[in-house]
Formats: C-alpha cells, sequence, structure tokens
C-alpha cells in the first residue's frame, strides 16, 4: 500500500495531473492498458468519421487511444464506465481536448463542413469551449499502465 501512495506522489509531482480511467473490467494494479477495439467510440461512426477526418497527423487518433479524465467524478460524463475506475500513468504522448466541441459535432451534424472542421480543429487543439461551464476535458494516450484501482459507485 505504501509502494502505491508513494507512486501517486510520483504522479502528482511529476505532471501534476492525476488520471483515472474507468472500466467495466477488473484488472490488477500494473496492467498496460491498450486501446479497445470496440466500446464507445465506435457507436458514434458519423461523428468519428468527421473528427477523425480533420485530425492534425501529431494527434493521437480516438480509435487508437486509452482515455482518462483528471476527476474520478467525470469518468461517467465523458463516456467511460464508473464500474472500476483506477489511477492511470499514461506512457508517452498526452493529448487533452475539449468534448463541448465533440458533443456540438454529434448534435449539429448538419451545420457546415467548415463548422465540422473548426469544431474538430477546436477539440484536437484543446481549446476550451465557448462557454466555460459546458467544458469538460478528456485525455488520450497510447497506453496507459494501471497505478491503483480507487472503485466507485
Amino acid at each position: 500500500m505504501i509502494a502505491i501512495d508513494l507512486a501517486i506522489d510520483h504522479l502528482l509531482v511529476e505532471s501534476s495531473v492525476v488520471y483515472y480511467h474507468g472500466s467495466q473490467l477488473v484488472f490488477p494494479v500494473g496492467t498496460i492498458l491498450q486501446p479497445q477495439q470496440e466500446g464507445y467510440v465506435y457507436e458514434e461512426p458519423k461523428v468519428e468519421a468527421i473528427v477523425e477526418r480533420f485530425r492534425p497527423a501529431n494527434k493521437i487518433s480516438r480509435f487508437e487511444s486509452v482515455f482518462m479524465v483528471d476527476n474520478p467524478s467525470l469518468v461517467d460524463f465523458a463516456g467511460g464506465y464508473d464500474d472500476n475506475i483506477y489511477v492511470v500513468d499514461p506512457i508517452g504522448q498526452v493529448d487533452r481536448s475539449d468534448l463541448a466541441w465533440y458533443t456540438d459535432i454529434s448534435v449539429y451534424l448538419d451545420v457546415s463542413i467548415e463548422e465540422q472542421k473548426q469544431w474538430s480543429l477546436n477539440y484536437w487543439d484543446g481549446v476550451p469551449y465557448k462557454k466555460p461551464a459546458n467544458s469538460l476535458w478528456e485525455y488520450r494516450a497510447r497506453t496507459a499502465k494501471i497505478i491503483k484501482e480507487i472503485g466507485w459507485s
């Protein structure tokens, strides 16, 4: 238990952000999470196609991502599962995006290509949403290591 707490302290010092990942599955501490090949990313194919179309080359595709939030109470709101919530340490690049832009794309599918592009780029570039109260930050990495299960519900 002390080693886990020290690992979490290390995360706080290194990044000042503690990342959380939710799952329906139970994983042991130390598991390296990989992007899933089914699930919530694949439930909105039209939206995902639009967002992916305008993805800058230096950003991690949503199809190649482990999704995280910076507050465990946001896992469900971000589209994750809150059955089991873990503190995770992302490995490599971490991208930060405001899901409110993604939501606009999904709600207003009939807007112009120019608006779809701008909203997608706002998502990818981590631009804060125009109404801060509606912002919901997600983080993406290609892999992440489970540091600790915190439970939930």
